[in-house]
């Protein structure tokens, strides 16, 4: 059985590209579009169950799923997109992939940029990351104003927490669900803002949830970063290293803003300078 979905169809001699997915999800049906009108490539909607991978020249693995369950030979190139750096590092057979998340550098330079470059940061982790965190955060400018705070080393999840909201200003969200789970994430916030302190997170999803401001890569800015890998790797057979999304916006959370008496410095500005912090 093959699940094709929706074909998004360009010339007959065009390159085939399958977008793989564990589930129907609308979105993923307009980020095929666009890659096919961007690349002139032909993009198919694939159910990740028993498609045939070996009749498509790359492969576009959507999310965990598809990407933690592959286990098809490497005839064709892969690419992962909205998948977190992590369960992309561990997927050796990967061409390509975009990170779901953004670089620690943009938080930090969008937290700064709001609250001043003097305010110190701090940001909860797990033992897993801590060796990648604290070398991420020894290559950024000023790089003692910003404190891991380890929540294993704690005897419970509130103590780090708490620890954390009295020494620093700001509280940069990272993307991991095993610290801001559903069942986390609100006495997180609630917790802050009764410090008035603020949380940076890493979507726009933490903007809904209470956030003050996020950057994020939304369907425009993954399906053109795609599209330029696509046309790169296989029209010249030269595959981007997996990385973030370079194309990217910032979000503001005005009502929180208000709450902890907070003046938001221009979206445009700020991604401009972001930007260049990252050329």
């Amino acid at each position: 059985m093959i699940g094709i979905l929706l074909i998004y169809s360009s010339p007959l001699w065009a390159e085939k590209v399958a977008i793989v997915v564990q589930k129907v999800i609308p979105a993923v049906n307009v980020l095929a579009q666009k890659v096919a009108e961007q690349t002139g490539f032909t993009a198919t909607v694939v159910l990740a169950e028993q498609f045939e991978y070996s009749v498509y020249d790359c492969v576009v693995l959507v999310g965990d799923g598809p990407l933690e369950t592959w286990n098809l030979a490497n005839d064709v190139p892969v690419v992962s997109i909205l998948s977190g750096r992590v369960a992309v590092e561990n997927a050796s057979f990967l061409s390509s992939a975009i990170f779901v998340e953004p670089p620690l550098r943009r938080q930090v330079a969008l937290a700064r940029l709001i609250l001043g470059e003097a305010e110190n940061l701090g940001i909860l982790i797990l033992n897993d990351d801590f060796k990648r965190l604290s070398l991420e955060v020894s290559k950024l400018p000023k790089s003692s104003k910003i404190k891991l705070y380890n929540i294993d080393e704690y005897d419970s999840f509130n103590r780090a927490l708490i620890d954390l909201l009295a020494d620093s200003r700001v509280l940069i969200g990272q993307y991991d669900l095993n610290i801001y789970s559903a069942k986390n994430i609100e006495n997180i916030l609630i917790t802050a803002y009764r410090h008035n302190i603020p949380l940076i997170g890493p979507s726009n999803a933490y903007i809904n949830a209470g956030a003050l401001a996020s950057t994020y890569s939304d369907l425009t800015d993954v399906a053109r970063r795609l599209s330029e890998i696509l046309l790169k790797g296989l029209g010249h057979n030269d595959w981007a290293k997996p990385d973030y999304n370079s194309y990217f916006s910032v979000s503001y959370n005005h009502q929180v803003a208000r709450s902890l008496n907070l003046n938001l410095p221009d979206v445009d500005t700020v991604v401009a300078s972001i930007k260049k912090t990252e050329q």
